[in-house]
């Protein structure tokens, strides 16, 4: 089991232990800003059938949902009838055993089916699938290429994929200038407003953490944020894309959104001091926060998601390397060309700058695994050129050979063993 799914299996235990104190879980900050951002108004809930209404989805039939952790949002959307069967993943074993003792108790599991499955990794069944949902887990996909491609793929026709996502600056390296404002607005509240009762002391500012911490204690955190909507468009070119900022809420209310009173004149000054200068943040960035309405794409999506999934380098999917198998290392080694003109233009460019992606996160990671299967091909690959180069020379004496006997004969004279004489 890796660190991850441990982590992941105690948070979803802590959070029944304490009030929850993300940005995202305070009830004012729903209210009063996302909701309305998102539906147009107050749903009473993220998970509730008019908000479903309000983005189109339709209700009953077979869902599926990718990064349950332990089932809170699945549980809500059973409670208030949004499908007629779900089935739910998730890699933690922890939380799926959670989950399921929540389901048995709230007697939902005949409603909600809970499996614990590598979603990085995971083989989806085609058509399968009327709605397809995601909140807040497909930013700790590494592998999005493939999980996106079995999203698209497992949908019925007509069917939608939906995903609340943060798609922020990947391992969350926001810039020097968004901290400062964060941590400029940290300085103007008083002390009551600021205390923190996780880390029991006064929040003075939000930490920025190196890459290496998040390595370290969890690297599926938000390991490639940033390239969610790209490749949601290759997926799904008709998504909707709803923004409803964070840019400045996440980081400015964590573990400190639940001390501020909305009804208190002077907590609502501060608060409405901070959305304005949200509103204006937004102006000059993308949102960190989206939500994604997205129809099953065409079957244009699907072979372009399809390639992309195959092009794509993976660290968590195994790839068999056989330094006998011929057609392994030729599958490991083959460029696609664009569909019927031979040309791989379109896809080395990308590829050229995902591999230098992949080589500088490489640099961050375990490096023993990826030099053992390097040395394994590169051996392998060696001794195939080898074979190759034996059997290419005896294929060209032959090829030689033939030549000189055509030669003679056309000149009507004895072969020459030694060499092809040019005529009599």
């Amino acid at each position: 089991m890796s660190l991850s799914t441990d982590y992941w299996g105690s948070t979803a235990r802590t959070h029944l232990a304490r009030s929850p104190l993300g940005w995202l879980d305070t009830d004012w900050v729903l209210k009063r800003r996302v909701f309305p951002m998102i539906f147009g108004s107050d749903p009473g809930g993220w998970w509730t059938k008019d908000a479903m209404v309000q983005l189109g989805v339709p209700l009953g039939g077979e869902w599926l949902d990718l990064g349950c952790g332990g089932g809170h949002a699945e549980m809500a959307m059973a409670e208030n009838g949004l499908f007629d069967h779900m089935v739910a993943y998730d890699p933690s074993p922890g939380s799926i055993d959670l989950a399921r003792s929540q389901a048995h108790d709230r007697g939902l599991d005949h409603l909600v089916e809970f499996r614990q499955a590598d979603v990085n990794s995971i083989e989806l069944p085609e058509a399968a699938f009327d709605v397809v949902h995601i909140n807040m887990a497909l930013h700790h996909v590494a592998e999005l290429e493939h999980v996106l491609y079995q999203i698209n793929r497992a949908l019925r026709p007509g069917g939608l994929f939906l995903a609340n996502e943060y798609v922020g600056p990947s391992q969350f390296q926001f810039d020097a200038q968004r901290m400062d404002i964060v941590n400029g607005f940290l300085q103007e509240l008083p002390e009551r407003l600021r205390w923190n009762p996780i880390a029991n002391e006064t929040k003075t500012s939000h930490p920025r953490f190196p890459r290496q911490y998040w390595d370290e204690v969890d690297p599926t955190e938000a390991v490639r944020s940033d390239e969610i909507p790209d490749l949601l468009a290759v997926n799904f070119p008709n998504r909707r894309r709803i923004d409803y900022g964070g840019n400045l809420l996440n980081l400015a209310l964590e573990n400190i959104g639940q001390n501020f009173d909305p009804e208190s004149p002077d907590d609502a000054s501060y608060i409405d001091r901070l959305f304005q200068r949200e509103d204006e943040v937004l102006q000059q960035e993308t949102s960190d926060f989206a939500y994604f309405v997205c129809p099953r794409g065409p079957e244009e999506a699907l072979t372009a998601g399809r390639l992309l999934a195959r092009s794509a380098d993976t660290r968590h999917r195994a790839r068999p390397v056989d330094g006998a198998d011929v057609e392994a290392l030729r599958s490991l080694a083959q460029i696609r060309l664009e569909s019927g003109t031979g040309s791989s233009r379109p896809l080395v460019g990308p590829l050229v700058v995902r591999a230098k992606h992949l080589a500088r996160r490489a640099l961050r990671f375990q490096l023993s695994p990826v030099a053992e299967q390097q040395s394994a091909f590169n051996a392998a690959a060696v001794d195939l050129i080898a074979r190759w180069g034996t059997d290419l020379t005896a294929r060209l004496d032959h090829v030689e050979q033939e030549n000189r006997d055509l030669r003679s004969r056309l000149l009507r004279r004895p072969p020459d063993p030694k060499d092809g004489a040019t005529g009599p």
